[in-house]
C-alpha cells in the first residue's frame, strides 16, 4: 500500500490537504461497510504516518477519522465520494486516488460490494469511466488483495 500512497501525495504539496484528502478517501472506503476492522484501521494508520512522515499517536489518527466520518455524515457518503473524486481529479491524482481506495478496499476480507460502490462513486466524481475503473481494480485484485 505504501506504493500507492506515496504515488498519491505525490500530487499534493507538503501540508494539510494532502493529509485530508488521503484520510477522507481511506476513511470513506473503509467505513463503506459500516465499520471499520483492524486491517482497514491499520490501512489507515499507515496512510497517516506516511504522510507526516513517522508514527502518529492513536489519539491523532482517532480524531482524524473522527473528522472524517463528521465529514462524510454531513455531506452523506455519495456525495462525499463525488467530492473526493472531484477534488482528486483537479491535482491530476484520480487514478492514484482509485488505487489507494482500492488499496484499504483489499486490505481486509476483500473488496465489499459496498466499497465497491462507494470507488465507483469516487471514480465518477474523477472522470475515470468504467472501462478504466475496471482496468485499476483488475490491477488492484492481482498482488495487492493477495496480501
Amino acid at each position: 500500500m505504501q506504493r500507492q500512497i506515496d504515488a498519491l501525495l505525490a500530487h499534493f504539496p507538503a501540508g494539510d490537504e494532502g493529509l485530508i484528502a488521503v484520510v477522507d478517501l481511506t476513511v470513506l472506503i473503509a467505513i463503506a461497510d459500516g465499520q471499520i476492522d483492524g486491517a482497514e484501521m491499520t490501512a489507515l494508520e499507515e496512510s497517516i504516518e506516511a504522510m507526516v512522515g513517522g508514527r502518529v499517536p492513536a489519539s491523532l489518527v482517532g480524531h482524524l477519522v473522527t473528522e472524517s466520518r463528521a465529514q462524510i455524515r454531513a455531506l452523506g457518503p455519495e456525495e462525499c465520494a463525488r467530492a473526493v473524486g472531484a477534488m482528486l481529479a483537479s491535482r491530476g491524482a484520480a487514478e492514484d486516488g482509485v488505487a489507494l481506495a482500492l488499496a484499504v478496499a483489499w486490505a481486509s476480507d476483500g473488496m465489499s460490494a459496498m466499497e465497491l460502490d462507494r470507488i465507483s462513486q469516487v471514480a465518477e466524481g474523477a472522470g475515470i469511466d468504467t472501462v478504466r475503473l475496471d482496468e485499476l481494480m483488475a490491477v488492484a485484485s492481482g498482488p495487492v488483495a493477495s496480501r
